[in-house]
C-alpha cells in the first residue's frame, strides 16, 4: 500500500462533507492517501482493522470536535503506537485537559474562508510533520528511563529519567514534567513518594481550574543543607481570561505536612503565566518554561 494518512473523525454530517471537500484534498496535495476507518474493509473485529490501520499509516489527522469517544480512543491509540498525529477541532473546549499541551488547529466555521483555510493548514502541517515526525509525536520514550512499578495506592505510569548528574533527573507523569534536583546527594527513589503526595494537592487544584488554563509543576528540590523541599508550579491561563487562583492560593494550597522527610519545610513558588495557550508556537514544557523555573531558585 502506498503510503496513506488514517483520519479519525466522526461519521455522518456534516465531517462526511469536510472529508470528501476538505481533508482529502490536503492529504493528497502532500503526496499521501486518506483513508478514513469506514474504508478499512474486513472480516474481523472492526477494532484489528482500526489498530492495524493506525499502526500502518505514515500519520494520523483527527478531528477531536464534540468530544466523540471513539475519536478519543483512536487518538490514544496512534499515541501510544508513537504514530504522528495532527488534531484539529471547532472548539478548544472539546480538547481533553490530557493533551491539551499538544499542538491543535481550531477551524471557525463562522469565516467565509473558513475550509480553505483549514485545508491550507492541514496541508503545510502535514509537510511538517513528514519533514521532522516529533512535531506531532504525544511523547517520545527515552532509553534512560526507569519506570517504576507502582503499588495499588500509587499513580502509574510514573517515569524517572536520569542525567549523568546524579543529583538531577526528570519525572514525567501524564503531560507533567517536573525538575528533580538534590543539592547535596542524589535524586533517589524517594522523590517519587514525595511527587505522589504534592500530586494529591494539584489534582484538587485542577478540579477547580477552567478549560481555559492548566496548572503546570516545574521543580521539585531538596535542600537538604537547609533541610527544605522547594516547589515550583504555574497557573498558565490563556490572553484575557481572570486565572482561578493567586500565586499566594497556590502556595498555601501546597502546604507543609508531606510525610516524606518529615520536619523539613516545604516552600512553594508559584507564578500566574498569562499565555496565547492556543498558539502552535505554545508549549507548556518548552525550554522557555524550564528556564524560567530554573531561576525560582
Amino acid at each position: 500500500m502506498n503510503p496513506f494518512c488514517f483520519v479519525v473523525s466522526p461519521f455522518g454530517d456534516p465531517f462526511d462533507d469536510y472529508y470528501e471537500k476538505i481533508y482529502q484534498p490536503a492529504i493528497a496535495k502532500a503526496d499521501l492517501q486518506p483513508i478514513r476507518g469506514d474504508e478499512v474493509y474486513n472480516t474481523g473485529a472492526i477494532i484489528d482493522d482500526i489498530f492495524a490501520a493506525i499502526s500502518s499509516a505514515t500519520l494520523v489527522l483527527c478531528d477531536v470536535t464534540g468530544k466523540n469517544p471513539n475519536v478519543n480512543y483512536e487518538l490514544g491509540v496512534a499515541h501510544a503506537l508513537q504514530k504522528p498525529a495532527i488534531i484539529i477541532t471547532q472548539s478548544v473546549t472539546d480538547v481533553p485537559f490530557d493533551y491539551r499541551h499538544l499542538r491543535v488547529i481550531v477551524y471557525d466555521r463562522a469565516k467565509v474562508d473558513w475550509a480553505k483555510q483549514l485545508e491550507t493548514a492541514i496541508h503545510k502541517t502535514i509537510l511538517a510533520v513528514l519533514a521532522d515526525s516529533d512535531r506531532a509525536l504525544a511523547w517520545k520514550p527515552k532509553k534512560d528511563a526507569v519506570e517504576y512499578k507502582p503499588t495499588n495506592d500509587s499513580l502509574e505510569g510514573i517515569v524517572i529519567s536520569y542525567t549523568p548528574d546524579p543529583s538531577l533527573a526528570t519525572l514525567r507523569y501524564r503531560n507533567q514534567f517536573i525538575h528533580l534536583c538534590a543539592r547535596s546527594g542524589d535524586v533517589h527513589a524517594g522523590f517519587k513518594q514525595f511527587f505522589e503526595e504534592v500530586y494529591e494537592d494539584v489534582q484538587a487544584l485542577e478540579a477547580k481550574v477552567t478549560d481555559k488554563e492548566f496548572l503546570q509543576l516545574r521543580k521539585i528540590w531538596h535542600d537538604d543543607k537547609r533541610g527544605n523541599i522547594n516547589i515550583s508550579i504555574d497557573l498558565i491561563h490563556h490572553h484575557g481570561e481572570t486565572p482561578t487562583f493567586t500565586e499566594q492560593e497556590l502556595c498555601d494550597a501546597l502546604h507543609d505536612g508531606y510525610s516524606w522527610y518529615a520536619h523539613q519545610g516545604t516552600n512553594v513558588s508559584a507564578r500566574i503565566l498569562d499565555c496565547n495557550i492556543w498558539s502552535d508556537s505554545f508549549f507548556a514544557n518548552s525550554p522557555e518554561f524550564y528556564r524560567k523555573a530554573d531561576e525560582e531558585f
